[in-house]
């Protein structure tokens, strides 16, 4: 298990392998500008990130959903194996790609904005889940995260 916690998340390109390639002129993060960007330092370390992880805390914590955030559970999701682990995992994932995809895009990483991204990423499935007589499965998923509201 160590060897995959050490190496699984080599496979995103950060700056401090894109720097060490020649392909981007700095090693700092995209984010703060202030530290080497790896991947740890990204997606858990960065005072940026970390707010939008508070700000995803808070938010579950306000639908009733608890969980533990640590950089471990943000890396392969948890496995608590409540009623909410899988839409859990599934948001977890989902803010993992917001995070890169804000990096890349060179956008400001805002939690509202991933709220947005959220709910749209709900339609999709819920188009999917009507296309394929699914929507009992749909809603039981999505149901409390209520999407909807503020």
């Amino acid at each position: 298990r160590t060897f995959q916690y050490k190496y699984i998340m080599r496979i995103i390109p950060n700056n401090k392998f894109l720097y060490k390639c020649n392909i981007n002129n700095t090693s700092l993060c995209d984010f703060c500008s202030m530290h080497v960007e790896t991947n740890k330092h990204l997606f858990w370390d960065c005072h940026v990130t970390r707010a939008f992880w508070t700000d995803f805390h808070n938010f579950l914590n306000s639908k009733r959903i608890m969980i533990e955030l640590s950089y471990k559970n943000i890396s392969f999701g948890t496995n608590d194996w409540s009623s909410n682990t899988n839409i859990i995992n599934c948001i977890i994932i989902i803010a993992k790609y917001f995070i890169f995809k804000t990096k890349y895009e060179k956008n400001l990483l805002s939690f509202n904005n991933f709220k947005k991204y959220l709910k749209h990423i709900e339609n999709i499935e819920h188009t999917i889940a009507m296309s394929k007589d699914k929507c009992t499965q749909h809603r039981q998923k999505w149901e409390n995260l209520q999407l909807n509201e503020n």
